[in-house]
């Protein structure tokens, strides 16, 4: 039986956990990406527009030291 090379959603949760990202700011649609890191115990907090979320992981990243990670989508909502 041959092994299903992984998605391109779930190589980028993987790196991302790899580098220690235990949270990503995202806003509430759940993209691949969001779904693949949260079966990796990454979990998502969301925000409702994109400048709030550069502010969240911005105050995040600062406060804690960690790295902060945040997705967006592309077009207006």
């Amino acid at each position: 039986m041959t092994e299903i090379e992984p998605t391109v959603a779930v190589t980028i949760a993987r790196a991302l956990s790899r580098h220690g990202v235990k949270f990503i700011f995202g806003q509430s649609l759940p993209s691949a990406v969001i779904l693949a890191a949260e079966e990796i115990g990454i979990r998502q907090i969301a925000y409702r527009q994109e400048n709030m979320g550069g502010a969240m992981a911005d105050g995040f990243a600062r406060a804690s030291g960690q790295v902060a990670v945040v997705t967006a989508q592309n077009g207006p909502a």
